[in-house]
């Protein structure tokens, strides 16, 4: 058998992130076209039919999930669309669930227990989120039952505001909880002090806080493989504190700029992930609707 080099090992994890990040990217792509984004749908009234593009920050996603095991739990706060493309939940479900006609009802929390990911707002609140103790449970459960999981709990900046998050950080804090909390920062919420405190090395709420470049997948990967094997070994709780860009705002910074692969790899990536997407959206549409497979 031919022994591995560490070369074709990084060209293969190179690989695997440049195609969830295409994946992630053209979904949402897909996705905006469909059903609106930023704005209610005309096919979508509700108001919970309005949504926010995640283009530009398909490296969190990608990076953090790529350092997750199987046993491992997801929550996503509030954008769950990237998470769970990465977590492995397909793509037709997401987009039923996302287009408001998964079960002929409007958009409803996604969850894929098979794969332990939770995703969405669990108390209704879009614009902050309140799945983060849905996240400390689960890493309760695990250390009671001294099951070596991690739970990685996706959330974005508004979430900083919440006395709920610091309440969480605190109590992840004192029982050593095995939690990792990716916090996406694109500076679009309002500068506070808790922010700060919750963002900053120096003054986690006893958490360890690392700052990452959240455009380099390679960066977040890393990141968060480091924090996992921490936590395992009984670190207690992690954040990493991920600075992203949003393509819809002036940006000069796409994170699929960062990674290449060699001859015409990505090419036949984007026809893998086209016809994924074409596929997902038959489902989408009315004349071949079918139930959502959570």
């Amino acid at each position: 058998m031919a022994r591995t080099t560490r070369a074709q090992l990084s060209h293969d994890r190179d690989r695997e992130l440049l195609r969830q990040m295409l994946r992630i990217r053209r979904f949402e792509e897909r996705r905006v076209e469909l059903c609106g984004g930023g704005a209610p749908s005309r096919a979508l009234p509700s108001p919970r039919s309005r949504s926010r593009s995640q283009l530009g920050e398909e490296a969190v996603a990608a990076g953090v999930c790529h350092a997750l095991d199987p046993e491992d739990a997801v929550v996503s706060v509030r954008w769950e669309h990237g998470p769970a493309l990465a977590r492995g939940v397909p793509a037709r479900t997401i987009m039923a669930q996302a287009c408001a006609r998964a079960r002929g009802a409007g958009p409803t929390r996604l969850v894929d227990p098979g794969r332990r990911f939770y995703g969405g707002d669990l108390h209704g609140d879009d614009l902050h989120g309140s799945g983060l103790s849905l996240a400390v449970g689960l890493a309760t459960a695990d250390r009671l039952l001294r099951r070596p999981r991690v739970t990685a709990c996706f959330l974005d900046e508004d979430a900083t505001a919440r006395d709920e998050l610091r309440d969480c950080l605190d109590l992840a804090a004192r029982w050593r909880l095995p939690v990792l909390l990716a916090c996406e920062n694109s500076r679009h919420a309002s500068p506070s002090a808790a922010h700060d405190a919750v963002t900053r090395p120096s003054d986690g709420y006893g958490v360890v806080v690392r700052p990452v470049d959240g455009t380099d997948v390679r960066a977040v990967a890393d990141a968060a493989a480091e924090a996992c094997a921490a936590i395992r070994a009984g670190g207690g709780p992690h954040l990493l504190s991920l600075r992203t860009h949003r393509l819809h705002a002036p940006t000069l910074y796409d994170p699929l700029d960062l990674i290449t692969l060699p001859g015409r790899e990505t090419a036949e990536l984007e026809q893998e992930i086209a016809q994924e997407l074409d596929e997902a959206t038959g489902c989408a549409g009315p004349a071949r609707l079918r139930p959502a497979e959570v």
